[in-house]
């Protein structure tokens, strides 16, 4: 039995073990691990890019937790940052209508992969699409005016039907 600590070395009962590995002449040391949600510094960088861009800027610790779990390489990060410009007009969009509270948190943004929602390909969609009744172009009358139209239907049906019922209850 070797006194000595060292590589296959047995150390005697009671001898008080060594609290940090020992490390061994032209062994090469062991990378560091980390935490769970803990970033690389590539992943670090690419955090501060984003968190830049970001219009709503809320719990920066949850959101580069859900980073590190989601934004592992380059690819990844190159298709999330395409998808953040597609989407930041809408997110300034709503902002700028006070509608701050409909923007999802950075955090869960990530977590549920929005930046997959709208690609380069895919047209961009919008609550101020030229009619609507957010932008003043006259949508809100239009709408009124299909509803009406769609009420006036209803009742002539409905008249037609209690004559038809009144027709049959005379035979």
């Amino acid at each position: 039995i070797g006194i000595g600590i060292g590589k296959n070395t047995e150390v005697p009962c009671g001898t008080p073990t060594p609290a940090a590995p020992v490390s061994v002449i032209g062994e090469k040391p062991k990378p560091k691990l980390r935490k769970t949600g803990e970033l690389s510094d590539q992943q670090a960088e690419w955090f501060k890019e984003y968190w830049e861009r970001l219009p709503s800027k809320i719990g920066k610790l949850e959101a580069s937790v859900e980073f590190a779990a989601h934004v592992k390489t380059v690819e990844v990060f190159k298709a999330f940052m395409a998808g953040l410009e597609l989407q930041i007009p809408d997110m300034n969009a709503k902002i700028s209508r006070g509608e701050k509270h409909y923007i999802l948190q950075p955090c869960r943004w990530i977590k549920r992969h929005q930046w997959e929602d709208l690609t380069p390909e895919q047209p961009q969609l919008s609550l101020t699409a030229p009619g609507s009744p957010r932008n003043g172009s006259g949508g809100a009358q239009q709408f009124k005016a299909s509803w009406e139209r769609k009420a006036e239907a209803y009742d002539e049906a409905f008249a037609r039907g209690m004559e038809m019922e009144a027709e049959i209850a005379k035979l």
